[in-house]
């Protein structure tokens, strides 16, 4: 049996309830609506197929909206599920943290930084939480907060190419299903697969687990 850390001991804390449970449902939510998403992206092929076989100038209006309409759908119901995800990892962190500084004289507000990476220093420097059996999630998170950064700064599927550098483009680019594709002088991006969801609640999942518990 797990044995939680001390440090993030209360009585109204219940792993289970207030990480377990609420990631399987975000899991369950994503599978539920599936066959939706697929209906979509039938739609969204469909079009595309046309477009590579014939040109936009042979496509009516009609299909024209119809495509764009689709493809927003898509990618807005990837990057909400995405977005409450890594606000659910950021209130997690903070949580466990708020329980924590009541025994610490240096509190989360004298800790210098913003959101997860300063919630990282203070379980590092300040709660001495031994960190290196999450480096691997902790990478993925990193790249994580990146496509993050994109989705909320970036109203559009699109980001010039002059306003982002070869480092974080790299970055981006390393994240699984999310496809980044040049268009003259723009980078297009979308989540290409439910995929890219799944792995970052599972990831969470883990980062948590392993922050919780002791090894």
């Amino acid at each position: 049996m797990f044995k939680y850390k001390r440090i993030f001991h209360h009585k109204n804390y219940w792993f289970l309830r207030e990480v377990d449970l609420p990631i399987d449902g975000i899991l369950e939510y994503i599978k539920m609506t599936d066959k939706i998403v697929n209906k979509i992206n039938a739609s969204i092929e469909k079009h595309e197929n046309f477009l590579a076989e014939s040109s936009v100038e042979k496509m009516t209006s009609s299909k024209l909206f119809d495509y764009y309409t689709k493809k927003s759908a898509h990618q807005l119901y990837y990057h909400s599920i995405f977005i409450a995800e890594y606000s659910f990892l950021e209130r997690k962190m903070l949580q466990l943290l708020k329980i924590a500084e009541t025994k610490k004289t240096l509190k989360i507000s004298d800790v210098a930084g913003k959101g997860i990476f300063k919630y990282y220093l203070y379980l590092e420097k300040v709660l001495e939480v031994d960190l290196s059996n999450v480096k691997t999630e902790w990478e993925k998170i990193i790249k994580y907060n990146q496509l993050r950064n994109l989705l909320v700064h970036h109203p559009t599927f699109t980001i010039e190419v002059q306003s982002i550098n070869d480092s974080r483009l790299k970055t981006l680019k390393s994240i699984n299903y999310l496809k980044i594709e040049k268009a003259r002088n723009l980078f297009e991006f979308e989540i290409s697969d439910k995929k890219l969801l799944t792995d970052f609640a599972e990831t969470i999942r883990e980062f948590l687990i392993a922050i919780f518990f002791e090894d």
